[in-house]
């Protein structure tokens, strides 16, 4: 905690340690879907950084960085998951006539994924999607003590990016810029 509890951080380091892990066998359902095996001593390390609070009046930030790798053997698993996150958010109080509107906004990124896959024509092949940033925007307006109204942007650019899935050809687009207004009134 810095500045009179106003700004506060943190760092964790992890270690997780699974047994009966999903991982594709390469082989498919009678359904035609991607078949799994059960794997053991999976161990996962990571860490996470985090920062958040009032860095200066009527600003408020907050920023998280995560890191994490899985291996088994000395191979990694868990592929389907980033590696590596990040995340920046601040939003301002006006003040004056306007004192009552907060706007706002932040990005997120996350690392490339991959998965291989099995394909009965060509073989093994590993898909890759690269990674991203998604931009986010965000207003507020408190009317009185009761009544306060907000509007969020979320993918504001309308990023197009894959999220990918562990199947041959499961490739999905990400969700696209959604817009969200509402009212909120307290009795």
């Amino acid at each position: 905690s810095f500045f009179g509890g106003r700004l506060n951080a943190s760092a964790a380091l992890f270690q997780l340690d699974q047994d009966n892990v999903a991982e594709p066998s390469g082989g498919t359902t009678p359904a035609g879907t991607t078949a799994y095996r059960a794997i053991d001593g999976v161990r996962t390390r990571g860490y996470e950084l985090e920062l958040s609070g009032q860095v200066a009046p009527r600003w408020n930030v907050h920023a998280a960085f995560s890191h994490k790798i899985s291996r088994r053997d000395g191979q990694k698993v868990a592929t389907l998951t980033p590696e590596n996150q990040f995340s920046v958010y601040a939003n301002h109080r006006l003040s004056g006539p306007w004192s009552g509107l907060t706007l706002g906004g932040g990005a997120r990124w996350q690392d490339k994924i991959w998965g291989d896959m099995s394909n009965p024509v060509t073989g093994q092949s590993r898909h890759t999607v690269r990674g991203y940033w998604r931009l986010d925007a965000m207003a507020s307006y408190r009317f009185s003590d009761s009544l306060s109204g907000a509007l969020n942007i979320n993918n504001l650019l309308d990023k197009r990016y894959y999220t990918l899935f562990d199947a041959f050809s499961t490739y999905t687009w990400g969700a696209p810029r959604s817009v969200n207004v509402s009212l909120n009134y307290r009795f």
